[in-house]
């Protein structure tokens, strides 16, 4: 990172080697805060997708539970014995 006091270049470093600048900002940054509608489109974003991915862990699960129905069905059809 450059120095923004004496332009000198360093590396991995908070304060500047050369005049002893801090290279970052020691005070709050001002957030941005958002519009009601931005906050509003958000919160419909989010909420869209964590519906989506529970419905798709949902028939995730569904479908496993129908395939372990259908193994212990086959079993017993095929070699006589429950499981």
């Amino acid at each position: 990172m450059k120095c923004p006091k004496c332009g000198m270049e360093n590396e991995q470093r908070s304060v500047c080697k050369d005049c002893g600048q801090f290279l970052y900002s020691t005070t709050r940054k001002i957030r941005y805060k958002p519009t009601p509608k931005e906050k509003r489109e958000r919160f419909r974003k989010n909420t869209r997708y964590v519906v989506t991915k529970s419905l798709i862990a949902i028939l995730i699960l569904l479908g496993l539970v129908l395939l372990s129905f259908l193994l212990a069905v086959g079993m017993q059809r095929l070699f006589g014995f429950t499981v």
